[in-house]
């Protein structure tokens, strides 16, 4: 794993015992990743410790962070902050696909503590997707990562994301940042998931299409 280009931590997070994983990015972590790494956090935020990412990024050990959860949510570091490449706030969760199952969970689970039978159509309650085809003609469109990156953008912009919480975050005081971090939860956009969209592309090369597949996007067989 250390040796991979990307590395991202999706673990929960153990303080304690055999298991545990509270700063299990720490310095000697961050030494030991390839150089030029990229590193993503989508997992707690206390399985880093930001102290040592923010010294990987200033040695130039790391080409590129992506962070989704912190340290002492919702009163996050901003030097951390500052130091990610894509900063959002505890959201990777919060597509309305992930919304809506989590519901069904619950009410499944409270039917059957109640003893009654449930009723209650999750597939219904999803609605159409917001972007259900995307045709693309490759022809002349650039790259395979530019491609890509348009197509998944036309989905989900996660710029837009990075915008907001970098907003929020220049709040002149800690206790109205903090806030503004859950306003931003609190009051998250729906967003729908990659397998609500099929996605046919003219003119594409194999790895498109394999790439675009393993992201989830529908993609008919061509």
């Amino acid at each position: 794993i250390l040796d991979c280009e990307v590395v991202t931590l999706h673990t929960p997070l153990y303080r304690e015992g055999q298991d545990k994983t509270y700063h299990m990015a720490d310095v000697d972590f961050f030494e030991k990743l390839k150089p030029g790494a990229l590193f993503c956090n989508a997992s707690r935020g206390e399985v880093v410790d930001e102290a040592a990412l923010r010294a990987a990024v200033d040695a130039g050990q790391l080409r590129g962070v992506v962070l989704d959860v912190w340290e002492n949510e919702p009163a996050i570091d901003l030097d951390t902050l500052k130091r990610a490449d894509l900063a959002t706030p505890h959201i990777a969760g919060y597509s309305y696909d992930g919304k809506i199952a989590g519901t069904r969970m619950v009410y499944e689970a409270a039917c059957e503590f109640l003893g009654v039978s449930p009723d209650w159509d999750a597939r219904a309650a999803m609605g159409p997707a917001d972007v259900p085809n995307i045709a693309y003609d490759a022809a002349g469109a650039g790259t395979d990562e530019s491609i890509l990156l348009d197509i998944v953008k036309q989905v989900y912009a996660i710029e837009t994301d990075d915008a907001a919480m970098r907003m929020a975050h220049s709040e002149p005081d800690s206790q109205s940042r903090a806030k503004a971090f859950d306003r931003l939860r609190k009051e998250y956009p729906r967003r729908r998931e990659f397998a609500n969209t099929e996605v046919t592309v003219r003119n594409g090369t194999e790895t498109i299409h394999n790439t675009l597949a393993g992201l989830g996007f529908a993609t008919p067989t061509h």
